[in-house]
């Protein structure tokens, strides 16, 4: 019998059959079912929890407490059934009864906790004190981590010599795994020359009126290296993104994950 270990089948719609260990793992792009787009973020360290539960489609609900938030806030839920994959943003803040610029796709208990995250990385970090931007699974979950989108956005242009616009970094901005087994490193930018060799596309907008100078890519990494970003929520594994130098002059740095829930 033949032994197809490591043999790959490649149809014409660019799909493929994977072998391992000897029998058939067909992985089509429609196996998945569960997109996950994750905006990397930190928690600020201010949280609270819902006076009571929280049904799903609800745009406003009663904070425990008020203290640390604001009209602008960005909140992420940690749930006994979930971690919020989408950021909300409050729009509205009265007592205690906040409103956001969105329904709640699940329903929230009444112990889940909501914290105030930040997501712009233009913040001041350094090698010794880094400013860790992440993103977890929750337990139960697993997580194939497929593209890495990032925009800033500056007050002048950008070249290749910089980062941003800003001159290079001295320290650099590491995005690394961080497993229960250890850490791997897998890039470290300084300036916007460094973010092309990991994925190419990179390009530069000029302001339009009033507005910013733009910086922006894509590094498609399993396309670029063949492989995926594997974070699993049960062993606690993070996808992190270390700021090492002072970014605050840039207007703002996000970086967008996008991934599919393993086994949905």
């Amino acid at each position: 019998m033949a032994n197809f270990r490591d043999v790959w089948v490649h149809s014409g719609a660019g799909q493929a059959i994977e072998s391992i260990e000897g029998s058939l793992d067909v992985h089509l792009e429609d196996v998945h079912k569960r997109p996950v787009n994750q905006i990397m973020f930190k928690k600020t360290g201010t949280q609270t929890t819902p006076t009571a539960i929280v049904a799903a489609e609800a745009t406003t609900f009663t904070l425990t407490s008020a203290t640390g938030f604001s009209v602008g806030s960005k909140l992420h839920f940690e749930d006994t059934d979930l971690t919020s994959t989408v950021i909300y943003e409050i729009t509205g803040l009265s007592g205690a009864v906040v409103t956001l610029d969105m329904p709640l796709d699940v329903a929230l208990t009444a112990t889940a906790t909501v914290l105030e995250v930040d997501i712009n990385m233009a913040v001041n970090g350094s090698l010794v004190t880094p400013l860790v931007f992440e993103i977890e699974p929750h337990t139960g979950e697993t997580w194939h981590i497929q593209r890495l989108i990032f925009s800033m956005t500056h007050s002048s242009s950008g070249d290749d010599s910089r980062f941003g616009n800003l001159t290079a970094l001295s320290n650099g901005c590491v995005l690394r795994i961080n497993t229960s087994s250890g850490i791997t490193n897998i890039l470290n930018w300084k300036t916007n020359a460094d973010m092309s060799l990991a994925m190419y596309d990179v390009s530069y907008t000029d302001k339009s009126g009033g507005g910013s100078f733009g910086t922006r890519g894509r590094f498609s990494v399993k396309s670029a290296t063949g492989a995926v970003f594997v974070i699993d929520g049960d062993a606690g594994d993070t996808l992190e993104f270390l700021i090492q130098d002072d970014l605050t002059s840039l207007n703002n740095f996000n970086i967008m994950t996008q991934s599919h829930l393993v086994g949905v």
